[in-house]
């Protein structure tokens, strides 16, 4: 007795059928037993079978890959090649792979088995390592966008996420300190090198990649000056710095060892720039400056890069310094980005207010 791609031999239902499949493009004849006895629990094998065939060809040679073994694809084949901010992927990546001190790991899960809690768990944990909200959005950007690229490219089955139920507010109001927190901040870091680091990132209000990584071709001490590559923009300034930081470059320069390429260069890696600093990590926290629960709620915690926002924002409450100044001192492109800063600069009407005032009314006190 047979039917269509089955034969009974001996009271056992045998399949012998060839399925056409196109990843690539095949055919592959299944000969097995189907251990039934009876003809309709023979085909419900055989449609199993042939199903579950079908749809692993369908998913490809990447069907259980994992987050990370795609994370590191799409590290590798994709972002050093495309993504100018190479190298914030490199480090997003080493922190989900639990290769950066302080950050968790996440959980190293089949990519097909990933579902939004696995990322609204995992937020929750960056936020307890002290993770700003932008940060941690950045890290759910390389995720997705790597996600995307892998169903896109390498026929990687990706289940829906809705990520913009998971990513977190920004904070549209920057946290910045004042000249005295700035130095008091300074005074609390342990760490020589990124007490001098810490000196030029409040001095040039330049992001930490920009400044970590400068090397001594940049510096030019004669005329004091340093020339900073903008990653972010892709753009080139020099700027001036001021006495303090020229007498402490100075000194490093002085202080070099034989082959150092940059100024802070690392004392463990070859030709390498010195890693996260985190003593400035721990001088921000003993400074007191996040302790009010309540700013650190409406504004977020003041990080590393709060060094920058400070240095735009004292610039801006001097009125000494108008949004284009401002603009071209960070290295922004646009003023889209400055405009954050344009309440602290005192109107003229303000400041006619305050002459008026001075005239009109006073205590002699």
């Amino acid at each position: 007795m047979s039917e269509r791609g089955l034969v009974q031999r001996g009271g056992v239902w045998h399949m012998d059928r060839t399925v056409e499949l196109f990843n690539p493009h095949r055919k592959v004849r299944l000969r097995e037993t189907t251990g039934e006895t009876t003809l309709g629990a023979a085909r419900s094998v055989m449609q199993r079978k042939i199903k579950a065939l079908q749809q692993k060809d369908a998913e490809g040679e990447y069907r259980r890959m994992t987050l990370m073994d795609g994370l590191k694809k799409y590290l590798d084949d994709y972002s050093s090649v495309h993504v100018k901010n190479y190298r914030d992927h490199d480090l997003q990546y080493r922190r989900m792979n639990g290769d950066v001190s302080g950050h968790t790991k996440f959980p190293n899960k089949p990519i097909d088995q990933l579902i939004g809690g696995d990322f609204t768990s995992h937020v929750a944990t960056r936020k307890r390592e002290g993770m700003a909200n932008s940060t941690i959005n950045q890290e759910l950007a390389f995720v997705s966008g790597a996600l995307t690229w892998l169903a896109g490219n390498h026929n990687v089955r990706v289940s829906f996420i809705s990520w913009k139920d998971i990513r977190l507010p920004i904070f549209k109001k920057k946290r910045w300190a004042t000249i005295e927190q700035l130095k008091l901040i300074l005074s609390l870091i342990e760490n020589q090198d990124e007490k001098d680091l810490a000196l030029l990132l409040m001095s040039t209000g330049a992001r930490l990649s920009e400044d970590k990584d400068i090397r001594w071709s940049q510096v030019s001490l004669n005329e004091g000056t340093i020339q900073l590559y903008r990653d972010k923009t892709d753009n080139e300034t020099i700027l001036a710095l001021p006495e303090d930081c020229i007498a402490m470059l100075t000194r490093r320069y002085n202080e070099r060892r034989d082959g150092d390429v940059f100024v802070f260069q690392s004392r463990r890696r070859k030709n390498q720039p010195i890693h996260r600093p985190r003593s400035i990590d721990k001088a921000i926290e003993k400074s007191g400056i996040n302790d009010d629960p309540v700013l650190v709620k409406k504004k977020g915690k003041f990080t590393i890069h709060s060094l920058r926002d400070s240095f735009a924002s004292i610039l801006a409450q001097s009125g000494e310094h108008d949004l284009n100044e401002i603009r071209e001192l960070l290295g922004h492109t646009t003023m889209t980005m400055t405009k954050k800063y344009a309440h602290l600069i005192p109107s003229e009407v303000s400041r006619k207010a305050s002459a008026t005032f001075d005239a009109k009314f006073t205590t002699h006190m």
